[in-house]
């Protein structure tokens, strides 16, 4: 974000370590219009101003970081997400679940099978109770369906408590 943080990051780095920032929010609640509509905010945004680069994470706003005078050399857009590739085969997706089964038997799972997989920090923020909670009906639906979460964090242990008391051990996998 590019408020309190930011204005932390900024000061402490100083010009000895360049430090790159990202706005959260857009237009009415996002980081660029509090900048400018508030006296703290219209401080911060001074600090800011010397910071090596902006990320941008869409065009409209890339357009309010121009608005609130952040020189356009220093905004960078670089979009939400990654690009889908294209659909893979049948025979791929076999390949990949085979290689799966070889390195972690639990990691098995039929070619048909449903499969979604979580890859990030396992993080009570992250909203993983509420994916947990939203896997149960579909492995009700489909009982080889696969959940894995992918990652390490602080709310592993409850995650996993989470998944034991949901009857899913084995349908999530951590």
């Amino acid at each position: 974000g590019m408020r309190h943080d930011a204005l932390a990051a900024v000061r402490a780095a100083g010009h000895r370590v360049p430090v790159v920032l990202r706005p959260l929010g857009v237009a009415g609640l996002g980081d660029c219009r509090w900048q400018v509509e508030t006296t703290w905010g219209r401080q911060i945004r001074r600090q800011c101003l010397k910071a090596a680069g902006v990320v941008a994470p869409s065009r409209v706003v890339e357009q309010e970081l121009h608005a609130a005078g952040y020189p356009p050399e220093r905004v960078h857009r670089v979009p939400h997400g990654v690009p889908l590739p294209p659909p893979r085969s049948a025979e791929d997706k076999q390949t990949a679940r085979t290689v799966l089964a070889e390195i972690d038997p639990a990691l098995q799972l039929p070619g048909w099978a449903p499969l979604a997989v979580y890859a990030g920090r396992l993080h009570a923020s992250k909203g993983l109770d509420h994916l947990i909670a939203a896997w149960e009906p579909i492995a009700e639906r489909w009982p080889n369906a696969r959940l894995f979460l992918v990652g390490d964090g602080p709310h592993r242990s409850a995650l996993d408590a989470r998944i034991e008391s949901r009857n899913l051990a084995g349908r999530v996998v951590t």
